[in-house]
């Protein structure tokens, strides 16, 4: 009998060791908690990564900026870790990192080779390096503060144990931006809070926000994203926009000349595209409008002529006179097509809305989603290997990748 006793004591003690270490292994390879481990004080850029096929893929391919700026820190040697977060502060830069168990002896001398002042604890590395102009790097690194970061997010939080990534940074003259992502069943859920610093809990009842569900991507989105945007990137909107507008010889800046406040709505397939406004549709009928007379103009330039200093004539090619309108009418479902132009485009309205399309249908069928989003509601499905939907408000977006 107490052979028996003290026998089931043993296994209950060796399971309940194998389930403390298998919670430590995982709390300390959490992103919170190796984040943590350089104190609470906010940096101007926090972001922290796990090495997985997911996340390898997207800072391969849609995250090309952010792979060469975790390349450019690691010296080209991402691939060695498999978990890593970096912040930087006015007084250097600091990691923490868990190598790949192949890596775990060469990771840190490689570190040490780059700059890194390096130490290891336990399986983890601690990295840090002042910047050229601040002198010496004034944080230390602390296992109290990382425990303490780890229950604040997983408890007080709410936020998801292990996220697959999380990204942060209040740079100066830029809006405040907080987001991550975590695995969940069947694909990956994840929080952006906009214009805050903080990381905001998942809200599940948001996750299948579905908008749509074939080939054609369909978004919402507040003014604030015009505010926001990078020039580039509006600008690369405005040329897609442009071409599956089959616009040829000008750009129009359809987005980036809308009045403040307005939000901004968009659908589009591999051949067809629409893009319209809730509040602002006489205005946007009238841009709409210059825009294609501009377009045909300089598809049809006339012969100029001018005198020269001696007296003889030149000649230049200029815009030519352009009278392109919209057919009152043409459609039964509040789409006109255009006249006089040597494309077939559509305005379509409803009430204050106005789309401009091209084709009738991705026009309808964009006034029909204005109609069912409340305003400064973000909203969206893109399409592709794994689909993306979205949907919030307030500046904060809750999204979820399908992976099913």
């Amino acid at each position: 009998m107490l052979r028996f006793l003290f026998s089931n004591k043993v296994v209950v003690g060796l399971l309940a060791g194998i389930a403390a270490l298998i919670m430590i292994v995982g709390c300390t390879s959490s992103l919170w908690f190796l984040r943590g481990m350089w104190g609470s004080a906010l940096a101007e850029t926090e972001f922290g990564y796990q090495r997985t096929a997911v996340s390898a893929r997207f800072f391969a391919e849609s995250g090309k900026a952010i792979d060469q700026k975790i390349g450019a820190i690691l010296s080209g040697t991402q691939d060695y870790y498999q978990r890593v977060t970096y912040i930087a502060d006015d007084s250097g830069e600091y990691m923490a990192l868990i190598p790949r168990l192949r890596y775990q002896l060469t990771a840190k001398a490689h570190l040490s080779t780059s700059g890194w002042h390096v130490s290891r604890v336990g399986w983890i590395l601690v990295a840090s390096r002042a910047r050229t102009d601040a002198g010496i790097a004034m944080r230390e690194y602390s296992l109290w503060s990382a425990v303490i970061a780890q229950a604040k997010a997983s408890v007080y939080d709410k936020l998801p144990l292990s996220p697959l990534f999380l990204f942060r940074t209040k740079q100066a003259g830029m809006s405040p931006i907080a987001i991550y992502a975590s695995r969940e069943a069947g694909g990956i859920a994840g929080v952006a809070s906009i214009d805050a610093f903080e990381f905001i809990a998942s809200d599940q009842s948001k996750k299948h926000s579905e908008v749509s569900g074939d080939d054609t991507m369909i978004v919402a989105l507040p003014s604030t994203v015009l505010a926001a945007m990078n020039s580039d990137f509006s600008e690369a909107i405005e040329r897609s926009i442009a071409q599956l507008l089959r616009f040829q010889k000008t750009v129009p800046t359809l987005l980036s000349s809308l009045p403040a406040g307005e939000d901004i709505y968009l659908t589009k397939n591999a051949t067809d595209i629409a893009v319209g406004v809730r509040t602002q549709g006489e205005a946007f009928g009238r841009t709409s409008l210059d825009a294609i007379n501009a377009e045909q103009g300089q598809r049809h330039p006339k012969k100029k002529a001018f005198a020269l200093p001696d007296r003889s004539v030149g000649y230049e090619y200029v815009r030519g006179a352009a009278d392109v309108g919209f057919a009152p009418g043409g459609t039964t479902n509040g789409c006109l097509p255009s006249e006089r132009y040597d494309e077939t485009i559509f305005l379509c309205g409803k009430q204050e809305a106005a789309v401009l399309a091209s084709s009738e249908n991705m026009g309808s069928a964009l006034i029909d989603f204005m109609s069912n989003i409340g305003v400064g509601e973000w909203r969206g499905y893109v399409p592709g290997e794994y689909p993306l939907y979205f949907s919030g408000s307030d500046k904060e977006i809750h999204f979820w990748i399908d992976q099913k």
